[in-house]
């Protein structure tokens, strides 16, 4: 776009070699006269480009871009780390204690790869028979070691009478929430689709629709999301995500006394059994695994989509009729010579009819710093910078 500025068209060419097709595999990675993309793999985030330019043109040739798999991989890495420390990062003495009888729970395992899970059981064994007689059920807070401060989150909160938080993750955290940001574009589009809220669908289908809830674990809550859909015959089948696990649920509903009984096993781990009572939108009950039961409760917050008995006639493709957008919707064309009795009619029309669900349209927002907006940049570095200070000022994360 900025060579057509200036009266240059097509300034960049780019052409995919094609090793199954033939596609430009006569043209060789050596030949001066074109600049490369090249893709290693040797587990090192790295990115280098060094070309030549042509005296008399300016034209940028004999370039070897080179992009290394590593980028993904310590992606990948810093992903697999910092998620089972999220997950443990508000967990007490008494929740540690309570995953080191029951390791098969403990989100270091359930968000580790299946074929690591093995590796890290045995690693938190050594870390558990290393901690014997620690205590706290070896909490970091027994750990702290204030030779050096700032290697330990809890540096600096023990063994001082003046505290002062000697480690703060706050920036390390703000970067995951950016780099979410990035990647859940297409997540953040769905989420903006407004929810259906249909009282009758909910009175005749009590069951179909998005569900959240906590179950109440020894020291803290753990998160859940439900997607269930009912069946003839009160069959129920779904999917649960949670902290710690995901998988599929099946079971069945008995609308005589609203009791909802599912089973769900997951993949390398128990069998966990759901007796829940549904009343209102609201479930109740229990969630049971290797014979230890916790209290769940949660609400329904969307109902399932429901097939229209008597659909309205299809529009056409190209038609704009029936198309609501939330943004950027372009003005209707007014034909002055269409009849203002008609128009009227359909006003009145329109104020009686029932308000359809909007259909939201992604647009290009103004303010974008690095394909990021800005509006989500301002408040993070304001948030990051009232924290840091606050460390200054004596406040401390307890």
């Amino acid at each position: 776009k900025a060579f057509e500025k200036v009266g240059i068209l097509d300034a960049i060419e780019v052409y995919q070699q094609d090793a199954q097709t033939g596609a430009y595999m006569d043209l060789d990675p050596e030949d001066a006269r074109y600049n490369f993309i090249l893709w290693t793999n040797a587990n090192m985030g790295f990115a280098i480009g060094p070309s030549r330019v042509h005296p008399e043109t300016g034209e940028i040739l004999d370039a070897d871009v080179v992009m290394d798999e590593g980028f993904i991989s310590s992606w990948v890495q810093t992903y697999e780390k910092m998620m089972p420390e999220i997950a443990l990062q508000n967990a007490d003495p008494q929740t540690l204690a309570w995953f080191a009888s029951r390791p098969q729970w403990d989100p270091r395992v359930r968000l580790a790869r299946p074929a690591q899970r093995q590796q890290v059981l045995q690693q938190l064994a050594i870390d558990r028979a290393a901690q014997y007689g620690v205590p706290f059920a070896g909490h970091d807070v027994s750990r702290v070691d204030s030779t050096l401060i700032g290697d330990n989150r809890f540096d600096g909160l023990a063994g001082h009478l003046s505290q002062v938080n000697g480690a703060c993750e706050c920036a390390r955290h703000a970067g995951l929430e950016l780099a979410m940001l990035r990647m859940s574009d297409e997540l953040l589009y769905e989420l903006s689709i407004p929810r259906v809220d249909d009282a009758a669908a909910m009175l005749i289908d009590p069951i179909s629709g998005t569900w959240e809830g906590e179950a109440e674990v020894p020291g803290q809550s753990v998160p859940f999301v439900m997607e269930l859909q009912l069946l003839d015959g009160g069959v129920v089948t779904g999917t649960i995500n949670a902290m710690m696990f995901m998988g599929e649920v099946s079971g069945t509903f008995d609308s005589a006394t609203n009791a909802l009984t599912m089973r769900m096993v997951i993949p390398d781990g128990p069998v966990v059994e759901f007796d829940l009572t549904i009343e209102n939108d609201t479930m109740t009950g229990t969630a049971t695994a290797d014979g230890e039961a916790v209290p769940v409760a949660g609400r329904r917050t969307a109902t399932a989509p429901t097939v229209d008995d008597d659909p309205e006639p299809a529009v056409d493709a190209d038609s704009d009729a029936g198309d609501t957008t939330v943004v950027a919707a372009e003005p209707e064309e007014v034909n002055p010579a269409d009849d203002a009795d008609d128009t009227e009619d359909a006003d009145d029309d329109a104020d009686d009819a029932p308000a359809a669900p909007v259909k939201p349209v992604r647009v290009q927002k103004e303010g974008m710093l690095d394909g990021v907006p800005e509006e989500f940049i301002g408040p993070l570095l304001k948030s990051i910078v009232m924290h840091e200070v606050g460390h200054t000022l004596g406040l401390r994360h307890n």
